[in-house]
């Protein structure tokens, strides 16, 4: 898995969340308003993804779990403007 990905999607900080924190920052200003961001993510790391998609203003966060019951993706739309 080491040679597919990039070094920064493996060295994701202590908790394993630094790019979540950097791309949920940017996603109001990526993302038109009304865009969805879908946030794929390992185990358990459901509700931090959520928590940070809430601090930069996305609404409509929610968790999706996978085919075997695991947090795996997290949602959230960037408000109408």
């Amino acid at each position: 898995m080491a040679r597919h990905e990039p070094r920064r999607a493996l060295a994701g900080g202590a908790d394993g969340l630094d790019p979540y924190r950097h791309l949920s920052a940017e996603l109001p200003r990526l993302l038109v308003p009304g865009g969805l961001a879908a946030l794929e993510h390992g185990l358990g790391q459901g509700p931090a993804v959520a928590a940070l998609l809430r601090q930069a203003g996305l609404s409509g966060v929610e968790t999706v779990d996978d085919l075997g019951g695991r947090d795996r993706v997290t949602l959230g739309v960037v408000p109408a403007a």
